[in-house]
């Protein structure tokens, strides 16, 4: 197989990453993927940083076994504790939403008051505001921890209950909102699939999805190294937890019309 049609291996805590690759599939429709999606242990942002480290190797340790050409890793909690050392270990490229989320929001704020809707964990890295402040130290940077939100967004029946959701989002986005921000970081890949409810109880605020952050960033990356695929190949996804039950959310959440199987990982 030629470098540039090997699969782009991302990982995630759950069903949230499937937003990844739907803003992926529409920067660079050829490209193949594997897709693992740590659902046994999900939700990943409320356990503590040695815990967080080891689930990262695992699931770092499954997608590299593949032959792939980059890694993503679609969730901010676990790219919160990736450092150096653990870089170092992958022999390709990584992409991680912190960093190219920080520098999307800070193109697009107006008043320099940025909100973050993200996991506990992920706020209590405070890994956004330094990424955040590389770009503009006058930036004001607000954060929201959404405890609940990543699991509410797992559980598919929280979208039949768009009053459970709402007043969810409601209880998140107040105090952000009363800190008059233009922008609000979706520090989570979960958080894109509530964005309907969200836009509808703050239509002035400029959301910046990191999923999406994410896509643009592979797009730049893949072009620069001349690894742009023309051919569909492999995309495979593969979860941890229970197939049938992760087969039903998955299509529900991705909105591409691709073939795909879906797999136990292990």
């Amino acid at each position: 197989m030629e470098n540039k049609n090997k699969p782009i291996g991302i990982f995630d805590s759950g069903v949230g990453g499937l937003t990844v690759v739907n803003h992926l599939l529409e920067v660079l429709p050829k490209e193949n993927f594997i897709f693992f999606a740590d659902s046994a242990n999900v939700p990943y942002g409320n356990k503590d940083t040695d815990t967080l480290r080891k689930l990262v190797l695992d699931d770092i340790d499954f997608i590299c076994s593949f032959d792939i050409k980059a890694l993503i890793v679609a969730c901010n909690t676990a790219d919160s504790v990736i450092d150096k050392k653990i870089r170092d270990l992958v022999p390709v490229d990584i992409i991680g939403p912190i960093v190219s989320t920080a520098r999307l929001a800070s193109q697009k704020t107006k008043n320099k008051r940025i909100g973050v809707m993200a996991t506990e964990a992920t706020c209590n890295s405070q890994s956004y505001i330094k990424a955040l402040s590389r770009y503009d130290k006058t930036t004001e940077i607000y954060q929201q921890p959404c405890p609940l939100l990543a699991s509410y967004i797992e559980d598919q029946d929280c979208f039949s209950n768009e009053q459970v959701m709402t007043d969810l989002l409601k209880q998140y986005l107040t105090p952000l909102l009363e800190k008059e921000v233009d922008t609000i970081i979706l520090g989570c890949t979960h958080y894109p699939l509530a964005l309907k409810y969200l836009t509808a109880l703050a239509p002035s605020i400029n959301f910046v999805s990191s999923s999406l952050a994410i896509a643009l960033e592979t797009e730049k990356l893949l072009k620069k190294n001349g690894l742009i695929a023309d051919k569909v190949q492999t995309r495979e996804i593969y979860t941890s937890g229970k197939v049938k039950e992760f087969k039903k959310k998955t299509n529900l959440f991705i909105t591409k019309n691709i073939r795909k199987t879906i797999k136990k990982a292990y």
